[in-house]
This record gives structure tokens, sequence and C-alpha cells, in this order.
């Protein structure tokens, strides 16, 4: 995969279909089971629909100012990584190698 196109193609349709599977298990739980509390810490009370949102704690997007990136395994990095960072060097947000 050499296209960053493709790459950013390949990431909206996994933003989508996280959110869409987020969606149904959310309305497969109901209404009462999501306001439940889950756990309460020290002054801190953590609901069901927060412990979802927990897993996954940035938006899944391409615009969104995030500071971190994560890979399944080191084989999808290799593929990964190297287009993600051409990417990110065209739009200007991170400074070019060198």
């Amino acid at each position: 995969m050499r296209d960053p196109h493709a790459l950013l193609n390949l990431i909206l349709a996994l933003h989508g279909d996280v959110r869409d599977e987020i969606v149904v298990a959310t309305e497969r739980q109901g209404v009462e089971r999501m306001a439940a509390i889950d756990r309460d810490d020290e002054g801190d009370t953590i609901y069901a629909i927060d412990v979802i949102g927990e897993t996954i704690d940035a938006p899944l997007n391409v615009e969104a100012e995030v500071a971190w990136a994560g890979y399944a395994n080191a084989r999808v990095r290799s593929q990964v990584e190297p287009l993600l960072q051409q990417t990110l060097r065209a739009r200007g947000r991170i400074a070019d190698e060198g």
C-alpha cells in the first residue's frame, strides 16, 4: 500500500465500523443498564456508559488532535506507520525527517 489516500479510506472505514458496532452494542444494553453505576472511585462515579468510552478515549476521525497511535502488532505497524507518517508530514502535522 503506497497510496496514503488508500490508508485514509481504510481508517475511515474502520471508524465507521467501530462507530456502528458501539451504537448497536449500546442499543442492546438498554437505558437502565447503561445508566447503572459500574464503580465508585474516590468521589468519582463511573457509569456503565462511561466504561464504553474508556476503551477508546479519542475520537476516531482524521481531524482530531491526538498524540498517540496504536497498532495491533509489529507487522501492522511496519505497514501502516510509514504511510501514516507520510500523510502527517504532507499535512504539516509532523516535521520532515532530516
